[in-house]
């Protein structure tokens, strides 16, 4: 099955946490290689997004005497005037919608009381199915 991961997602700190808390669970061995060969091509995407997201600010965004970016207190990068702003951020956004598709053979399962966060879901809907418990006369 085929998972598209926007870039906006991918580059997030939170994101990469909770995939490799999520490589820690027990599944099947072709599931593992399968999550971990994707894992570096995750890695690689999103350090090529960072990269290219600096390179359109730094084309932009104003500039001090030594050529570093300007920033304000937030380290926001700041801009000669809001149309030069709105093309840089048109730019970006258009990076961050692209997506990286992985292919794994199945989601990885958990059980319905298992325990994850909200934000864990949010990032991982994709890669992840919750499955009903089996029952003590169910399991082999």
């Amino acid at each position: 099955m085929e998972i598209k991961i926007k870039n906006g997602i991918l580059i997030q700190e939170a994101f990469l946490e909770h995939y490799t808390k999520l490589l820690q669970r027990q599944m099947p061995a072709k599931l593992c290689l399968e999550l971990n060969q994707a894992l570096d091509e995750i890695i690689s995407q999103a350090s090529v997004v960072k990269r290219t997201r600096l390179e359109i600010a730094k084309k932009y965004g104003e500039k001090k005497e030594d050529g570093s970016l300007l920033t304000d207190a937030a380290e926001n990068v700041l801009f000669p005037d809001e149309e030069t702003k709105a093309k840089c951020m048109g730019e970006i956004n258009e990076i961050l919608n692209e997506t990286l598709t992985i292919t794994v053979s199945k989601p990885v399962s958990i059980y319905e009381d298992e325990t994850a966060t909200p934000d864990e879901l949010r990032f991982l809907g994709g890669l992840i199915e919750v499955i009903d418990r089996p029952k003590d006369n169910e399991q082999k």
